[in-house]
């Protein structure tokens, strides 16, 4: 883990820090003694049709906006760490003046808001809250115009990027849903102004009355704080923003548009564990702000993803059928927008430009989509950086392995972070893990239509030999031209043998109510009986817990550090990368059956701090 960063903010100093320690962060959003190093302009509101922030949504964006801030200023130690993790997680402690503390200290916000951001950013978080004296109103961060918003009544406040898949969510509210929606963004940099004003022009024209109302966000930091250019956070200042507004116009809900595939976002490879494998709208993120905005407005609140189950190219037929094709060109979808220009609006060779590029050929709507904005056409220029190359590799390989995966059973075993997902579908863990298969077969199948054209569409320039071989369609020719590593780290071993020792147990036995035969792959619980033959994970944490003797709290078992080991090194599974660690439970060995679920819950009990121990009687 990375090093521990202290965040003072706002002028808060609480007793026992050293206030010159280098350990120490000090953000300010509200006038200090050290001044103002972050600002947070909100532009474009009629101060006709707005109603007033109220001071626990006034707490949430500043608390989301010294997140955001704190994840950039603070290095998770240089690019390496950003591609292969090594020393990725830091730890991030708050200290936070709110203007309603005893809600933000209550345990249940605190959890909900610790919890979910440290899944989105994969770090520790702290937050420490205090009284807040002479906090500003909202007047400091909102910009009021004497535009045409006091008629505009909306019915959907949405996240909007300017990517594809936000620009074919807000299609899909004004011409589908027959909805005003207020389109929230971050504005990173003016230099795109002209081309988000483009996007606004055109869907304006389409949707003539129901035109979305776009709200731009820009923060600001003063240069010294530093740019770590990873950014997990983002999500949770857009949303917390989105969330806002939603209040200052009365609803109760607001919307990210986003493709499943990049939700679920499975790491394609060993190596991508860092800035590209984001947890941006995955379902457990999207359930912590429902959780959290629920929680601090006292009344349900929704935060949905009508993507959830789409792909990248179904995405673009969304918007070349709503006759929008001329708002591909203006939209962006590249992940290095700093280094961007408007003529070079994407670098080409990042994750998201080639996820863009495959559906533009798989969907054969490449001429909506000029390949002269691209830094690098990656069909028949050099990708030069190697780390770039083993990522299209991968991006290939893994459609292809998804094209063998026919059962739910498989996509676990293959890719068990599938199951971080499934509690917080909305549907049961048996249809969800189906809709997941499918979505990922269908992209699959987008991918390898890519593939197919590119490899016919060049074949005479591959038999003449006049593509350099670092190209993606000699790349697609040749997979040898890069090394393919495994989706998470193989287990090392030790003295020739990667199992973990333990002593030996009866292929068949009992303990109480438990019993269990030919090696576990039948487990019966009182009169229930179990086949765990192909659920090789349910199977072997069982059998280390009884081989262990850990039938009650004393003689628990930690799971990261004992029962997972021993599950993956003797399913001969890849060993558990560390970035997932954090998020472990024990009953995602059982998810996508419901019986194995309940097997679950009548026969392992938390004993606490990760240890658990088999109820048998």
């Amino acid at each position: 883990m990375g090093h521990e960063r202290i965040i003072l903010c706002s002028g808060v100093n609480p007793p026992g820090i050293p206030n010159q320690s280098k350990e120490i962060l000090k953000l300010n959003l509200w006038k200090t003694k050290d001044g103002i190093n972050v600002t947070l302009p909100v532009s474009d509101l009629d101060k006709k049709f707005w109603q007033d922030i109220t001071p626990t949504y006034l707490d949430l964006i500043e608390i989301a906006s010294y997140v955001y801030t704190a994840d950039q200023a603070v290095r998770r130690g240089g690019k390496e760490v950003e591609t292969f993790g090594a020393g990725w997680r830091r730890s991030l402690i708050f200290h936070i003046p709110v203007r309603v503390p005893e809600l933000w200290q209550s345990p249940k916000v605190k959890e909900f808001l610790t919890d979910t951001v440290s899944y989105l950013s994969d770090d520790y978080y702290e937050f420490h809250f205090y009284p807040a004296h002479g906090a500003p109103e909202y007047q400091q961060y909102l910009h009021f115009t004497n535009g045409a918003g006091k008629s505009y009544q909306p019915k959907q406040v949405v996240l909007y990027s300017g990517g594809l898949d936000s620009l074919a969510g807000a299609i899909t509210e004004a011409l589908d849903e027959k909805h005003r929606a207020v389109l929230v963004g971050h504005r990173p940099t003016l230099k795109f102004e002209s081309l988000r004003e483009d996007i606004a022009q055109q869907l304006a024209k389409r949707a003539e009355e129901l035109a979305p109302l776009y709200v731009p966000v820009r923060i600001h930091k003063d240069s010294e704080i530093g740019t770590e250019t990873t950014q997990r956070v983002r999500s949770f200042l857009y949303a917390s923003l989105a969330a806002t507004v939603a209040q200052m116009v009365g609803l109760d809900g607001i919307r990210f548009y986003e493709n499943g595939v990049v939700s679920l976002n499975l790491p394609p490879c060993e190596q991508i564990i860092g800035s590209r494998a984001t947890r941006t709208t995955h379902p457990k993120v999207l359930r912590g702000f429902q959780d959290l905005f629920s929680e601090i407005s006292g009344k349900k609140f929704t935060v949905e993803n009508p993507f959830r189950w789409k792909t990248k190219g179904e995405i673009i037929k969304i918007i070349v059928d709503h006759g929008c094709e001329g708002m591909i060109k203006p939209s962006r979808s590249c992940a290095s927008t700093w280094e961007r220009t408007s003529e070079l609006t994407h670098c080409g060779t990042c994750s998201q430009c080639v996820d863009r590029r495959v559906a533009m050929i798989a969907t054969e709507a490449e001429k909506h989509d000029p390949v002269g904005q691209y830094e690098v056409n990656i069909v028949t220029e050099s990708i030069l950086e190697e780390k770039e190359r083993i990522m299209m590799v991968s991006y290939f390989e893994r459609a292809n392995e998804f094209r063998t995966i026919k059962t739910a059973d498989q996509l676990l075993e293959k890719y068990d972070v599938v199951a971080d997902a499934l509690p917080y579908a909305d549907d049961n863990a048996d249809s969800a893990l189906s809709k997941i298969l499918g979505l990922y077969q269908r992209h699959a199948a987008e991918v390898r239509d890519a593939a197919v054209i590119l490899l016919r569409r060049h074949a005479d320039d591959l038999l003449g030999r006049t593509l350099p071989d670092d190209c993606l369609v000699r790349i697609l020719n040749d997979t040898n031209s890069a090394t393919v590593l495994p989706a998470v780290a193989t287990p090392e071993k030790k003295n020739g043998d990667s199992k973990p020792k333990i002593p030996q147990v009866s292929l068949s036995g009992s303990h109480g109510r438990l019993r269990w035969h030919n090696d576990f792959k039948e487990v019966r619980l009182g009169e229930v009986l179990y086949n765990l033959e192909k659920r090789k994970k349910a199977r072997f944490c069982i059998k280390y817990l009884v081989t262990t003797e850990a039938y009650d709290e004393a003689r628990a078992q930690h799971l990261e550090t004992k029962i997972d080991p021993y599950v993956r090194a003797n399913a001969r599974m890849s060993a558990l990368p560390e970035s997932s660690k954090f998020n472990l439970r024990i009953q995602q060995y059982f998810l996508g059956n419901k019986n194995l679920e309940k097997l679950c819950s009548e026969l392992i009990v938390l004993a606490g701090n990760g240890h658990y121990y088999l109820t048998t009687q």
